[in-house]
């Protein structure tokens, strides 16, 4: 019956098999502590994934900021005058229409054969927020990062051609997100999924692989949560003003109406892109400045919950 073409597509549950091996579950006690601890770690991985969410849009805003529009250029290094004279490419506008023929240091899959000339984008590059996050995508899983770093070290401005080490001092972006978005978050990631390991062989009575240093620490942990809502009540300011300022400071929703300052305040930065319009890039201004002052409000009101007493 499988053999007719016609169900052909029952074949495909056979591939249910693979599934089998998860029988063992339920059959080795250690492999159920390992996907308990998964599914009750799953809360705070989503939290280290939105953390590292917001480095890629930090990093990448960031990008669109330093590199919008810079790593256009010409696949050739010299073109002819109206003199016949081979002169330098060093803008846009002399990247002019026609063929050449490709030589050592070209932009061309080979030497002595005749390409088309033109103003062309690399594959990573910082035009706007979407192809700024693709990039640092390729940046974190450790892949052609360094051929990302030589072209900012490039980059030279906008419609111009890059030039080969112009600011080796601009490798330091990439570096810095190497180091957070590849390193310090993805040990972040495994760090919480043990947590929640420890936490969970703790519970089950077998914390042999806590030390008694860090079963001291716990302990300090918790009397520390118990004293954190008196204390928030013992500080309250005698000064009418000073009370008004921390009861606004620390109120619910105070706290989640700068959040959404915060969140649209980067919205609005990502919303910035290459040859955008003057009504355009008035709107991010005023809305950015909008913001502003919603911060130094924050600032204001905080500052004065929070001085010491006269």
């Amino acid at each position: 019956m499988f053999n007719d073409e016609s169900l052909q597509i029952m074949k495909t549950f056979r591939l249910m098999r693979a599934l089998r091996p998860l029988r063992m579950i339920s059959r080795l006690k250690g492999m159920q502590i390992v996907v308990t601890a998964l599914i009750r770690s799953m809360p705070s991985v989503i939290n280290v994934v939105a953390f590292g969410g917001f480095i890629f849009g930090v990093f990448g805003i960031m990008g669109v900021q330093l590199f919008g529009g810079k790593f256009w250029s010409c696949n050739d290094h010299y073109v002819e005058d109206a003199a016949g004279v081979p002169q330098l490419v060093t803008h846009r506008d002399n990247c002019t229409a026609g063929t050449f023929v490709c030589e050592p240091g070209d932009v061309c899959a080979e030497i002595g054969q005749t390409y088309e000339r033109r103003w062309a984008n690399t594959f990573l590059n910082f035009d706007h927020l979407g192809e700024a996050v693709m990039s640092l995508f390729v940046v974190a899983t450790m892949d052609d990062w360094m051929v990302l770093s030589y072209g900012c070290m490039d980059a030279v401005g906008v419609d111009r051609q890059p030039v080969e080490n112009h600011a080796p001092y601009m490798a330091i972006y990439v570096f810095a997100f190497v180091f957070l978005g590849s390193l310090f978050w993805v040990n972040l990631l495994v760090g919480v999924i043990i947590d929640h390991y420890n936490a969970l062989i703790a519970e089950m009575g077998s914390d042999n692989l806590l030390t008694e240093d860090q079963k001291k620490w716990m302990d300090v942990l918790k009397i520390r949560k118990l004293d954190k809502e008196q204390k928030k009540k013992d500080a309250l300011p005698d000064n009418k003003v000073r009370a008004a300022a921390w009861r606004l400071a620390f109120h619910p929703a105070f706290d989640l109406g700068i959040m959404t300052c915060i969140v649209l305040n980067v919205l609005v930065m990502a919303a910035a892109k290459h040859d955008q319009g003057d009504t355009y890039g008035f709107a991010l201004e005023i809305l950015s400045k909008i913001f502003t002052i919603t911060f130094i409000f924050e600032a204001v009101v905080k500052i004065t919950a929070l001085l010491p007493p006269a």
